[in-house]
């Protein structure tokens, strides 16, 4: 029974973390709808895939932070630097690229600044 209570107990101090995270990714579902309304117009469509990837990008900017590995942003930058000189797209892309990386950058250090107060300084 022990070993079950020594696996249960870390998996159970996740589950603040888990939560705060869903929670947040609704809220930023909703602010980035209204950028992509006022920016984007007619011509920006909401893509499924993109919208996966902030998630993934979110979820590993919170990860590296919990951890305390603040060199993840540096990864993430350089990163997204990379990607964005391989692709073409016009200003109303450029504008949406710039403001929405910003705002997942913002919405994992809230999520992570949530999770801490919620867990009592988890880390």
């Amino acid at each position: 029974m022990t070993e079950l209570t020594s696996f249960i107990a870390p998996v159970a101090s996740l589950a603040p973390i888990a939560l705060t995270f869903v929670i947040f990714e609704v809220i930023a579902f909703v602010v980035f709808w209204i950028i992509l309304s006022r920016l984007g117009g007619d011509k920006i469509r909401p893509k499924p895939l993109e919208a996966f990837k902030g998630i993934l990008e979110r979820l590993a900017l919170l990860t590296g932070l919990v951890l305390q590995f603040p060199q993840i942003l540096i990864f993430f930058g350089a990163l997204k630097i990379g990607t964005r000189l391989s692709a073409e797209t016009g200003d109303e892309g450029s504008n949406y690229f710039i403001i929405g990386n910003f705002t997942s950058v913002l919405f994992a250090f809230a999520t992570y600044a949530a999770v801490i107060h919620l867990t009592n300084d988890f880390i």
